[in-house]
């Protein structure tokens, strides 16, 4: 049977010694006892038992305060209370019910390894729903935010249509670097960039759709979203790291379709988020165009971010593979700009 760290929280030393021996005297050697007191949410933090155990005395109920601490102290750990017959039990069931601050309340006197058998349990299902909340917060870390805003049904319908800024990033000759490094160090290396590049969008309001290989996409939305878009490609135009690791960057807005693409109304197979379209397309177009620290955008986005860079080129007629039809544009340089 596993050992379990139990924090015993008694006020008065006659029934905590008492209670401890009894409790030691059944296997549970996993026992420390503490008095309630403005140190108890320190020491609970400290100790992180897997269960608390609070022994109640219906003539100080002012102890019960305790447990608000705790809880807050430790949110995972299970508090169950003890407390003797009759109305005093009834009480403190009352109070559990009333602020949730107790998961469960028993009656004593208690039978020979109750106590311990109902504490395993609660520490058992406590670690399980963590385990589970831990799980959950690492997939959704997986998943773009409008793939969870699907998942939970606040869009009205799996496919969603939108205006929005497009920015691509794309590392220049990345083929050259992978052949001369190592794969766990490419690896690496990618992901402190990657990381580095979804805080900048996250920065201006933006959303990650997607990694990728060795660059990302992201979407703005809203009012603003071309100025948003355009300041966090100039901020990711001139990060130092270009020194390094070059990238270019491409903006383009306009019309987006979002949604769940694969196996569509399958539950049992796997989908992607995605979000689709010529802007997309044109977006990481222009992005393939731009030079080490450049952002090609199109002109309209520009002008509807209302911002300006100094030896800003416009660039008319600009023919895009796949476009049938020249695209005008601008090409700037941030740091090339700080640099002049």
């Amino acid at each position: 049977m596993p050992v379990l760290r139990v924090l015993l929280i008694d006020s008065d030393d006659d029934s905590a010694s008492w209670l401890l021996e009894q409790l030691r005297a059944q296997g549970m050697h996993g026992v420390t006892r503490v008095a309630p007191g403005i140190e108890l949410p320190r020491v609970v933090a400290s100790e992180r038992p897997d269960a608390v155990l609070f022994n109640h005395h219906f003539d100080r109920p002012d102890d019960l305060l305790a447990c608000y601490g705790v809880r807050v102290a430790a949110p995972t750990s299970p508090i169950v209370a003890v407390a003797a017959a009759g109305p005093t039990v009834r009480s403190l069931r009352r109070w559990a019910d009333e602020t949730g601050c107790l998961d469960a309340v028993l009656e004593k006197p208690l039978p020979p390894g109750a106590l311990q058998a109902r504490l395993l349990e609660l520490s058992a299902a406590a670690q399980a729903r963590h385990a589970l909340e831990d799980r959950a917060r690492r997939l959704t870390n997986l998943v773009p935010e409008g793939a969870l805003a699907v998942v939970e049904g606040e869009q009205g319908a799996e496919e969603e249509m939108f205006e929005a800024a497009v920015l691509f990033t794309d590392v220049r000759r990345s083929s050259d670097t992978v052949t001369r490094t190592a794969a766990r160090d490419y690896f690496r290396m990618l992901d402190r960039l990657l990381s580095a590049q979804a805080a900048h969008v996250r920065r201006f309001e933006g959303a990650v759709v997607k990694f990728t290989g060795d660059g990302l996409m992201a979407v703005f939305r809203g009012m603003g979203r071309s100025h948003l878009a355009l300041r966090c490609a100039a901020e990711l135009a001139r990060d130092p790291v270009q020194q390094l690791h070059p990238y270019g960057v491409g903006v383009a807005d306009g019309l987006v379709l979002a949604g769940l693409v694969g196996a569509s109304g399958d539950l049992g197979r796997r989908s992607q988020y995605d979000v689709v379209g010529a802007t997309v397309h044109l977006a990481a177009r222009l992005c393939a165009m731009a030079q080490q620290g450049e952002v090609v955008a199109t002109r309209s986005a520009h002008a509807a971010a209302r911002l300006d860079w100094p030896r800003l080129r416009h660039e008319s007629a600009v023919p895009v593979r796949g476009f049938p039809a020249p695209v005008d544009c601008v090409v700037f340089a941030p740091g090339a700009d700080a640099d002049a």
